[in-house]
């Protein structure tokens, strides 16, 4: 972009948002709404550079459409807008956290965009006779699969959790924005348990355009019995888009199967609704870190296997373990009941910093 093109950026005081949004001035806001952190993303290609390249336009893309969603502009607007042009409209990032295993690369990324420069290119994109159309609410195509004995089923009659929660977008008046496609002919062809693992947005582009939707969720559905709790493993797909993010649920109430699937399905109609995009975060994970006094590795390995055992948590982080301390980070589940509440039943000496910190004493457990 020429000089004078960006001399004409700083100084144009017609912004895109006013369109759709109200005026966010720099002085009206305590948050940078155009600064959107912990973006996460990891890739997969044929060498580490070029795993970063696509995990880096994969967490610019997401945060181009966190920030849409901030200005309360329709996230459908992204579709037409390259990664070129997003990247044109970055003005700094930070990476977090960065690894890579192989051909694998992940990292956390924290974005900021220029605001002269997002007002210019979705200015160039939306003209006068399209803002109707973008303006119309997003509609979404969504296809639940449920996991049985590890293998996918869509159509079968075992897939109540398809039953049910068709039935949860039935009750909630949302069968025109959240749409379950019906078990026809054309469906059970297309979309199977041979093929489901190994689809892209082509393979559902007839299915979301006919249904006026813009994108697709695949919801997998997997009950750990032993865990005491679900995990919906979700895949969205649109147009020059795929994210992948995992929500969990610990069946604390110990309800029947029946309600806990309808209550699943409720808690993630629920988080769709609010989270389109969504994001790699649990619907009810809650961090908190925890320092572990030890005096040797057998205190360490008894305390680790009682965290691999914990059916409270969502999993755990170690950030560190040294001959006298361990510092892990758990993610707590069930936030309305004090963790504290678990520590005691796993009969732990501990005590507490702040609300998200605690002290553990493994020595000699």
């Amino acid at each position: 972009m020429t000089r004078i093109i960006k001399i004409f950026l700083l100084f144009s005081s017609i912004l895109i948002s006013d369109v759709y949004a109200q005026d966010f001035k720099n002085g009206d806001v305590k948050t940078n709404i155009y600064n959107i952190e912990s973006i996460s993303s990891k890739a997969s290609a044929k060498s580490p550079n070029a795993s970063k390249i696509i995990a880096t336009a994969n967490a610019r893309r997401d945060a181009f459409m966190v920030l849409l969603m901030r200005l309360q502009i329709p996230i459908a607007i992204a579709d037409e807008i390259t990664n070129e042009e997003i990247a044109e409209m970055v003005r700094s990032e930070q990476i977090i956290d960065e690894k890579i295993i192989g051909n694998n690369y992940s990292g956390n990324f924290n974005i900021t965009f220029a605001q002269d420069f997002v007002d210019h290119i979705l200015k160039s994109k939306i003209k006068n006779e399209d803002q109707n159309k973008f303006a119309e609410l997003e509609n979404y195509i969504v296809l639940p699969i449920k996991i049985l004995k590890n293998k996918p089923i869509i159509w079968e009659q075992e897939n109540d959790w398809l039953t049910m929660f068709k039935r949860v977008v039935e009750k909630n008046n949302l069968t025109k924005n959240f749409i379950v496609p019906e078990p026809n002919i054309e469906n059970v062809a297309k979309f199977n348990s041979q093929n489901i693992k190994n689809l892209s947005f082509e393979n559902f582009r007839n299915i979301v355009e006919s249904n006026n939707a813009q994108s697709i969720y695949l919801l997998n559905y997997n009950l750990d019995e032993i865990a005491n709790k679900v995990l919906v493993e979700v895949t969205y797909f649109r147009k020059l888009q795929k994210k992948q993010f995992r929500l969990s649920f610990v069946n604390v109430d110990r309800l029947s199967y029946n309600n806990l699937v309808i209550k699943v399905a409720e808690r993630t109609l629920d988080y769709l609704k609010n989270n389109p995009v969504g994001n790699d975060n649990a619907l009810n994970k809650n961090p908190v870190d925890l320092f572990i006094k030890i005096a040797s590795i057998s205190d360490w390995l008894n305390i680790k296997g009682v965290f691999d055992k914990a059916n409270f948590i969502d999993g755990y982080e170690i950030k560190s373990v040294s001959k006298d301390e361990a510092k892990i980070s758990i993610n707590y589940l069930n936030i309305k009941n004090p963790i504290e509440n678990e520590f005691n039943k796993l009969g732990l000496i501990f005590s507490k910093r702040n609300n998200n910190i605690f002290e553990i004493n493994a020595i000699g457990r």
